[in-house]
């Protein structure tokens, strides 16, 4: 008798905060039976990633994680990682906020959905000074 391994996401996408202009990778690790060809499919806010084109700066690791190159305010969403094989279907979502600084200000910009259900704590180092910002949006 042979049995096989569940198709399954064993390590989420989940929520990252990263800098503006930085390099952003996010996971979606997935364990599932050799024989089987898993697909993997990558979402923003719903809409697919084509990473085959040339306006994106998105890249699919060997390993099948999302990589963002230079972030800036325009890729701050909900990103959804699916997965399908002969062995069974899985997905798995994480919000991407990013942080930038305004040059004009000099003030902490954060460029996030407007609605995210939960608090959001990071810290955020400049010119030697550490910043400490949490904040909450209510889902209303």
């Amino acid at each position: 008798m042979l049995l096989a391994v569940r198709t399954r996401i064993v390590e989420p996408v989940g929520n990252v905060s990263a800098l503006e202009g930085r390099q952003v990778t996010l996971g979606c690790i997935v364990n599932s039976d050799p024989h089987y060809t898993v697909s993997r499919r990558w979402y923003r806010n719903s809409a697919p990633i084509n990473v085959q084109s040339s306006t994106t700066h998105a890249i699919i690791d060997v390993d099948g994680s999302l990589v963002l190159q230079s972030v800036s305010a325009a890729d701050a969403g909900l990103y959804t990682c699916t997965v399908d094989s002969d062995g069974g279907k899985d997905n798995s979502s994480g919000w991407l906020h990013i942080i930038g600084w305004s040059k004009s200000r000099s003030s902490l910009r954060i460029y996030r959905p407007t609605v995210w259900p939960e608090t959001l704590c990071f810290q955020a180092v400049r010119q030697s000074v550490c910043l400490f910002v949490c904040s909450f949006v209510h889902p209303d």
